[in-house]
């Protein structure tokens, strides 16, 4: 029943997770109950974001994300 994934995947709002209703696993979507992001995970400063998204290259955004505690548990509805 749960379900984990990096942090830096789960879509963020003010700081904390963006309501998720689903995820797909094994091709079919499955309804999320509650996301749960580890206190220590930080996003790269959207200008390292916009940098690499402008030039191509990602590497110190990867650099950020790797030294941050990137990891989530998701906790569906049902168990798959």
């Amino acid at each position: 029943q749960w379900v984990v994934t990096a942090a830096h995947t789960i879509a963020m709002q003010g700081g904390k997770p963006a309501p998720l209703a689903q995820v797909r696993i094994g091709g079919r979507d499955r309804a999320v109950e509650r996301v749960v992001i580890h206190p220590g995970q930080k996003s790269p400063p959207q200008g390292m974001i916009d940098q690499a998204l402008r030039t191509g290259d990602g590497v110190l955004a990867v650099m950020a994300i790797a030294s941050s505690d990137d990891i989530a548990l998701i906790k569906l509805k049902q168990p798959v």
